[in-house]
């Protein structure tokens, strides 16, 4: 991975109100290494209770996908209201810092609404490439040397300068930039519960089948289903130039697997769809609810696949505590929205946490809740 999510932080978005914070920075432990990478929490586990926080803190992430990309934006209805409606303040800001080999970027932007930009800030290290405040007529600087002396003129707020930059110099030459837009180009965010949503990695619609199809993937996807114990024989079906899987029985006969798959099954297939679609070039995959409809058995299964991926992060929000185990996650990589923050296990508890411990049962018990 050339650059990492080191932390982000987002003050004033939707249901948060004050500044929250996500450290993504690894803790010293010995055991379970698959799920860090390069000091840095590689796959996160994300608790806490009914409108804490977990799918708003999904949204604020991908918002920047919006502006710096083509990419399918977070829907209107997840962006509205766009400013916390208790604080009245009518700006909110987010930072993004990466870890970038031994240094660190960090891109900064604030909004007014989902398209209303007011201030967009990037640095590498020590050095400030952009910083323009869309608000006023003067202060827009902008570092000639690192952008291969481009002229930088904006008509409005609603283009990115650094989507600009982006877009009018050759890759690699605005320093910094092109390391952003990159990022932020390949983030994918989904979720299936009432809809199947999905934000980033592409513009336009996503069709799972057409997905498989286009992959040659069904062979694979059958092999997937039956090692979470469900057994289809399948295969395409071309319907006046709608591609559908269709599963075939016993008897002859076949029906659109969709029809007949349990919601659970959906699921399955939706994240199977995805991990063919975006598991190799992704760069941070957010998944909201990512087992409301599966078993335990299968929820583990997911994790354990995600972890096995060394070329992405990812996000996961969930409710079953039955994953906490670490054999496979540990606590760093463990967080709980509070009331005030956003924490890791390790960061919210003064106890030494070892290999051997429950942490499914300490985090029932309070051990690791917001002090």
């Amino acid at each position: 991975m050339k650059i990492m999510l080191k932390r982000f932080e987002v003050e004033n978005f939707r249901g948060f109100s004050g500044k929250w914070v996500l450290n993504l920075e690894s803790a010293q432990y010995g055991f379970n290494q698959s799920v860090v990478y390069n000091g840095l929490v590689k796959n996160a586990l994300v608790y806490g209770i009914n409108g804490a926080g977990k799918t708003t803190l999904g949204v604020a992430l991908f918002d920047v996908v919006s502006h710096l990309t083509d990419n399918r934006a977070m829907s209107s209805t997840m962006l509205t209201p766009f400013c916390n409606l208790q604080s009245g303040v009518t700006r909110s800001e987010f930072k993004f810092v990466f870890k970038r080999g031994d240094g660190e970027l960090v891109y900064s932007y604030a909004k007014g609404s989902a398209r209303n930009l007011l201030h967009e800030r990037l640095q590498l290290d020590d050095k400030v490439i952009v910083d323009w405040d869309y608000t006023s007529s003067s202060n827009h600087y902008v570092d000639s040397e690192s952008i291969g002396g481009l002229r930088v003129d904006l008509v409005d707020d609603k283009l990115s300068v650094v989507k600009f930059i982006a877009r009018n110099t050759p890759t690699g030459v605005a320093l910094g930039v092109s390391d952003v837009i990159d990022f932020v180009s390949r983030m994918l965010w989904f979720r299936n519960l009432d809809t199947r949503n999905y934000a980033g990695l592409q513009p336009g619609e996503a069709d799972i089948i057409k997905t498989i199809y286009e992959h040659n993937a069904l062979s694979k996807l059958e092999k997937f289903l039956e090692d979470n114990e469900i057994e289809y024989n399948l295969a395409f079906r071309d319907n006046n130039g709608q591609i559908n899987i269709v599963a075939i029985f016993d008897s002859g006969k076949e029906v659109d697997v969709m029809q007949i798959a349990s919601s659970g099954t959906k699921s399955l297939i939706l994240y199977f769809a995805w991990s063919v679609t975006a598991f190799d070039t992704a760069s941070l995959v957010f998944i909201d609810e990512f087992d409301a409809f599966l078993h335990l058995g299968v929820s583990i299964n997911i994790v354990s696949d995600l972890n096995s991926h060394v070329n992405f992060q990812s996000i996961v929000t969930t409710h079953n505590v039955a994953l906490l185990s670490n054999a496979i996650t540990r606590p760093d990589c463990c967080f709980v929205i509070g009331k005030k923050k956003i924490a890791s296990f390790t960061e919210n508890s003064d106890r030494v946490i070892r290999e051997a411990h429950n942490l499914e049962k300490m985090y029932v018990n309070g051990l690791f809740s917001e002090s």
